[in-house]
């Protein structure tokens, strides 16, 4: 009853408002990042990370454990909601909650949008830091099959058929990853598979159905007491996700409601035999069950303001054994109800508003706001966001099951210019604050998730983009950011104080590609003496594609020129150069 007198006073008093979200804004901002089909297409980047690493300027670090760890502007990884058509990749039995990213085939990719800033308004606590909109359904019937090889005895098939609605899709990877440990010449070996089933419809009511099958297996080094890595010839890493989602829009319904469902299961496994490398063996599994539907509806829509409102339900299922013996069976639910209205003032002046109340299984309810004003090309927002800790923080081999939950506090300022016709220059100026921010503490086999009471990041942020014609354009992004630990007076680990990516597309009806350049700046990172300093480091990238007709793609990627081995997280270095080369065909 609270939140319905929410909604309905909410229109009244704030009639003249506004979405936050800013999906509307038809450009590219430092806060709102969009990569179409054809940008994706032109870097030919590996996997998902690595274009987000390189297009999306958000910091992403790999350790043996968590391969791929996204930060936002202070946040971290378990401060991103990923959605996948619509659906929440999540995988409650992981650190983060956020499915791995690399098991998506970025082949199948047709768009990504960045939010960055909280919004939890409209996407629940998991997007306390910001949300990333993958899209792999297409639009037109399309045949294709694909192949490539590489160095790091990379090999990769593809394929995917599209026709009338349907879609079949099915990607294979495999490859021998050099081993992040220092002057080490080792190699761990890691296969990949992706596979999607689905149909999609249109008309007065349009959706889909979707299945999709994701497998990770491989070897993996280990970790010692001194924060360094080391080679191990035994430790396997294994994990198994299934999931099936739909999601159907009445537009011919009074209300236009949309209705999202989605269940995910997953299966996680840990094997590392004692040996004089290892004294503490691990034989872990976890077991996760996601379920999750989400109701969203327009109320009212005038010329000048819409209301629109929405539920949504999750429920999360943990499993943890160790060597078969079951040490916690744990759920979570979730449970919000949301309003966003929307006003236009005058051709120039927009007011938003969001509100939340949302409740964590038997925690009392928790209301977040989102406020934003937009004048032309000026945009001033302020959110907030609460988030509990994920099952495994809580109840994992390192759990800690007195961890509070986590509140993040945002505020932001964007800027846009048009310098001219084909210029465009945004910047940002934010402060984001969390109170109990998820860390850890100790050292393997010791590590334990502990509350950091209070931080603050204070940063800018800067994209520019030049379309020269001729399908040519430069992107050049940047930030710099203070990532604080109030109490401790120190940085927070692992996001740098400077991060940028400077990239050159080009293309024709026979020529495409892109030239990329990313630089990261010192970090902070945990060590045996505590606190340690990491080295800044910039890594230059190619992609190319030539276009044989109308059916036939042949291109090249390069990673890291210079084969410099950079230091990721404390001990933990990447790969040197790599080489893929590629041929898709359509028929």
């Amino acid at each position: 009853m609270k939140l319905i007198f929410l909604i309905l006073f909410s229109s009244q008093l704030f009639a003249q408002t506004y979405e936050t979200t800013v999906e509307d804004i038809i450009f590219n901002s430092s806060s709102r990042i969009v990569l179409s089909q054809e940008m994706i297409q032109k870097s030919q980047s590996k996997d998902i990370p690595s274009l987000l690493a390189t297009a999306a300027n958000v910091s992403i670090t790999s350790t043996s454990f968590q391969p791929t760890s996204i930060s936002i502007r202070g946040g971290d990884s378990g401060h991103v909601l990923v959605l996948v058509d619509g659906i929440p990749f999540y995988d409650p039995s992981t650190i983060q909650r956020t499915g791995n990213l690399s098991t998506l085939n970025i082949k199948s990719v047709k768009s990504i949008e960045i939010l960055k800033g909280s919004q939890s308004v409209l996407y629940g606590g998991q997007a306390l830091g910001g949300v990333i909109k993958i899209e792999t359904l297409p639009e037109v019937d399309s045949r294709s099959l694909l192949g490539e090889v590489g160095t790091q005895e990379h090999l990769a098939l593809g394929t995917e058929y599209a026709e009338n609605g349907l879609l079949v899709r099915g990607f294979h990877k495999q490859r021998n990853s050099e081993s992040p440990a220092k002057g080490s010449s080792e190699t761990y070996s890691s296969n990949k598979q992706n596979i999607d089933l689905a149909y999609k419809w249109q008309g007065s009511t349009e959706g889909y159905i979707k299945g999709t099958y994701l497998r990770d297996s491989g070897f993996s080094p280990s970790s010692d007491m001194n924060f360094q890595i080391v080679d191990v010839d035994n430790f396997k890493l294994s994990s198994e996700q299934g999931l099936l989602s739909t999601q159907v829009k009445f537009k011919d319904v009074k209300w236009r409601p949309k209705l999202t469902l989605g269940l995910q299961n997953g299966l996680r496994h840990f094997h590392f035999p004692s040996s004089a490398l290892n004294p503490f063996p691990i034989d872990e599994d976890y077991k996760s069950n996601f379920q999750f539907i989400r109701l969203d509806l327009r109320t009212y829509l005038s010329d000048t303001i819409a209301v629109d409102v929405g539920l949504n339900y999750s429920a999360e299922n943990f499993i943890f054994q160790s060597f078969n013996i079951e040490e916690a069976d744990a759920v979570l639910e979730q449970r919000g109800l949301f309003t966003k209205i929307t006003n236009v003032i005058n051709s120039n002046t927009e007011l938003s508003y969001g509100a939340r109340i949302e409740n964590w299984s038997n925690q009392d309810p928790v209301s977040v706001f989102q406020v934003g004003l937009s004048h032309k090309k000026t945009r001033a927002e302020v959110s907030t966001g609460y988030k509990a800790p994920t099952l495994y923080q809580l109840y994992s081999s390192f759990g800690n099951p007195d961890l509070n939950e986590e509140e993040g506090t945002q505020i932001s300022l964007i800027q846009d210019f048009s310098l001219t016709d084909s210029q465009n220059i945004s910047v940002t100026l934010f402060n984001s604050r969390f109170r109990n921010l998820i860390s850890t503490t100790g050292t393997f086999p010791a590590i334990r998730y502990v509350n950091v009471r209070e931080t603050e990041t204070k940063g800018a942020e800067l994209s520019y983009n030049n379309q020269f014609g001729h399908g040519q354009s430069v992107i050049l992004n940047l930030s710099y950011q203070e990532p604080r630990d109030l109490d401790a007076h120190t940085w927070l680990p692992r996001r740098p104080l400077i991060n940028g990516s400077l990239r050159y597309l080009f293309g024709n009806e026979v020529h495409q590609g892109t030239a990329e350049f990313v630089y990261v700046g010192n970090r902070k990172d945990l060590g045996p003496s505590g606190t340690e300093t990491l080295s800044s480091y910039g890594v230059a990238n190619l992609g190319y594609n030539y276009f044989s007709g109308k059916t036939q793609t042949y291109y090249v990627r390069i990673d890291n020129l210079a084969s410099s081995r950079y230091e990721e997280t404390y001990g933990y270095f990447a790969e040197g150069i790599s080489v893929i080369a590629g041929w898709t065909g359509s028929f």
